[in-house]
């Protein structure tokens, strides 16, 4: 193990960089400062539009009454550019390795507003799929997936606190999308909405301009022959790689089944259309807040990721689980919205951390775009298996109560990374986790 001493002013104190330091360095390869904030800050921007697919039941209602075709046929536009957001994933972390992070936030920009505004023209929901499923999707995962992980290239001592805003740009945007698209499509038809969001979505190509490497972390990369790799595939290599993709898997799992069963739901107890609408901006406003109270939390105070992570996630199971319950009031859900969101927000705030602390700085972007398609396959189970369920027995306890369970297994598997984590850090002091 290179000696502690020698190599304290190469980098700060976790020193996660995954490569061999150059005792020649006399400053930390990160920022933590400076241009750092404008790195932040193109993040937060670039996170924006990651919610667009739940905002999708807007437009539901609209193509629902103007094609005249079944809710599961249209409910599959949705289902389809959720699939391809998380799906896209790898691809994503590829083109960023290849690319740069730059280009491909620029490109998945240009490809958003391309595939919204070719969906503004369509003229069956067979061309929905391919237009917003496929390449709206696609779209919103190479903007979305290189701004979660480029902080981690600029912010060591302060990278919680710069997660933390970072991550309250997907907040802002499960706020303000419902209402920008519901104001476009009660005054532009659903149609001339998709062109106006055509317009909004290239606010990425300013997000991705902003984006340059750190120049410091290359040289030292480069002193030290380490190269990043389109793909590492030591990362296939590794246990804890599995592990995580199944933590994650069993995440979306019950995530989605939450947002594709909750509304239907409210409207079983009676509830209008108007209050579930409210109860799923409470679930923004949790989720919108708790992301930078975690940031300041994870910033001043030592929490281990495995527990915060497992914590948090069974949280959300909780929630599901509440659901399953009769509801008279409508404060209880209003509460149960809210916590949902702030467990919600605080998953999404730690995503990237945990990756990272797992896999280091070299393979955080392969290992990002991967985990990512992991939770998609769980989002796309959890909701068909929701939706199968209920269609046989009429009832929404079984699905909730899955799904409560999908997120119990999710919060214990992270039992044997916190063990590893634990035993691996008395090892190598404060050196990264690999």
């Amino acid at each position: 193990m290179p000696d502690q001493k020698a190599t304290s002013d190469v980098l700060t104190s976790s020193n996660d960089l995954d490569i061999e330091p150059d005792p020649d360095e006399s400053e930390s390869p990160f920022y933590d400062g400076g241009y750092g904030w404008v790195i932040v800050g193109a993040c937060f921007l670039g996170q924006i539009m990651f919610p667009i697919c739940y905002s999708f039941g807007l437009f539901n209602i609209a193509l629902l009454e103007y094609y005249g075709k079944t809710k599961a046929e249209t409910a599959l536009v949705g289902s389809l550019c959720y699939t391809f957001t998380a799906g896209s994933g790898l691809l994503a972390s590829l083109l960023s390795n290849w690319l740069s992070h730059r280009v491909t936030v620029i490109l998945g920009s240009l490809l958003t507003a391309s595939g919204y505004l070719i969906s503004a023209f369509s003229s069956s929901l067979p061309v929905l799929y391919f237009t917003y499923g496929v390449i709206i999707g696609t779209g919103v995962s190479l903007q979305t997936v290189p701004t979660n992980v480029m902080v981690n290239f600029y912010f060591d001592k302060r990278r919680n606190l710069a997660t933390g805003i970072m991550a309250s740009g997907s907040g802002l945007g499960s706020l303000i999308l419902p209402l920008l698209i519901q104001f476009f499509i009660d005054k532009y038809t659903w149609r001339g909405a998709m062109i106006m969001l055509a317009g909004v979505s290239l606010h990425g190509c300013i997000a991705g301009a902003l984006l340059r490497p750190n120049e410091k972390l290359k040289r030292l990369q480069t002193k030290t022959s380490q190269k990043v790799k389109v793909f590492d595939c030591t990362l296939l290599k590794k246990w804890s790689f599995f592990v995580i993709l199944l933590v994650f898997a069993a995440e979306g799992m019950q995530t989605l089944t939450f947002f594709t069963m909750f509304p239907h739901r409210i409207l079983e107890y009676d509830f209008t259309q108007d209050q579930a609408a409210v109860l799923l901006f409470l679930v923004g406003i949790g989720s919108t807040l708790s992301r930078v109270v975690a940031g300041a939390l994870m910033h001043f105070f030592n929490i281990d990721l495995s527990v915060a992570f497992g914590t948090v996630v069974a949280g959300m199971g909780l929630a599901n689980l509440a659901v399953s319950f009769q509801h008279t009031q409508f404060w209880s859900l209003a509460l149960i919205a809210t916590f949902f969101g702030a467990m919600l927000g605080v998953m999404a705030y730690l995503f990237p951390l945990y990756v990272y602390d797992l896999f280091g700085i070299r393979r955080v972007t392969s290992a990002f775009g991967c985990v990512v398609m992991g939770e998609a396959v769980g989002g796309f189970i959890g909701p068909a298996l929701a939706g199968y369920i209920y269609d046989r027995t009429g009832d929404y306890q079984i699905p909730f109560s899955i799904a409560f369970g999908s997120a119990v297994c999710s919060a214990l598997l992270n039992t044997p990374l916190y063990l590893y984590r634990r035993r691996r850090r008395k090892e190598l002091g404060n050196f990264t986790i690999t």
